[in-house]
């Protein structure tokens, strides 16, 4: 799956100068080098938590163990698009104590059915039965937020509520999406761009002025945007000493730089995302 940007080149920009440091380094090629250092630290922070943040689909075949319950490789869980233990289809469960599979966002459970196999019962299977790559489940994970907004001169939307990384689709109110496109948006029709600080920005046309429409994203939660911001700010202002480990002081004394790869407040934040969970089996 192509990289996804998990903050913004303006997160950047606005944190290091509310820090007291200009941007660096400055020119006409400066956001050109911001994008690719947000863009590297987003992919690091993919490799690092060993997982997806923004909503995807996955497919996963496991093992049954004789469980009623089996925890999902990715997190949060959005919805099971369908379970299948052997060849039989299992349907979602339309009420608690109903037959069928529920899902509490990171486990998958079977309630009712019986103990056992399905032949000759009547009733689905009640678990997990034991067997070799016997399950399989289809499931969207991730972080996912929508906002009801009202579309209004000048057509385009920004600031939405959480800090966006993926589009996820818009819906007029009744339910009806709309298409989104590249070029110039018709009506029933969005395009999706950026800001000039690479924001996402929603286009729509001026016949949907007025409608007020469902925009489903994928965001980065605050504090895990916070840490990837620092740690894209400690690289940007490693240009100016590469290869130093510390600088001698024209007024006397010696100054040190850290050689980790993040200050130890970053690591403890984006820790509490970290997949570290064991699936078993």
């Amino acid at each position: 799956m192509a990289v996804v940007d998990l903050f913004t080149l303006q997160n950047v920009k606005d944190w290091l100068n509310s820090s007291g440091t200009q941007p660096f380094p400055a020119g006409t090629n400066a956001d050109a080098l911001y994008a690719r250092v947000v863009t590297a630290v987003s992919q690091f922070a993919t490799s690092y938590l060993q997982r997806q943040i923004q909503p995807a689909t996955y497919t996963e075949v496991r093992n049954g163990d004789n469980t009623r319950s089996m925890m999902l490789l990715n997190r949060p869980v959005l919805s099971v698009t369908s379970l299948t233990i052997g060849t039989t289809s299992i349907p979602a469960r339309s009420q608690p104590g109903a037959y069928g599979y529920v899902t509490d966002g990171a486990s998958v459970f079977i309630d009712g059915g019986c103990w056992g196999s399905i032949s000759g019962y009547g009733y689905g299977y009640g678990h997990f039965p034991r067997g070799i790559q016997n399950i399989q489940i289809v499931y969207r994970a991730g972080y996912q937020w929508s906002d009801v907004v009202t579309v209004a001169t000048p057509l385009s939307v920004t600031g939405l509520a959480r800090p966006w990384n993926s589009d996820q689709g818009v819906a007029y109110a009744n339910g009806t999406a709309l298409v989104k496109v590249s070029g110039a948006p018709a009506a029933g029709q969005y395009q999706l761009g950026v800001d000039s600080g690479k924001t996402a920005q929603y286009v729509f046309n001026a016949a949907d002025v007025g409608a007020a429409v469902t925009i489903t994203y994928g965001y980065t939660p605050e504090d895990l945007v916070q840490p990837l911001i620092e740690i894209a700010g400690e690289r940007l202002k490693v240009l100016r000493r590469i290869g130093e480990t510390s600088q001698q002081l024209t007024q006397g004394g010696t100054t040190a730089f850290s050689q980790k790869d993040m200050n130890e407040a970053a690591r403890t934040m984006l820790n509490s995302y970290r997949n570290v969970t064991p699936i078993y089996p």
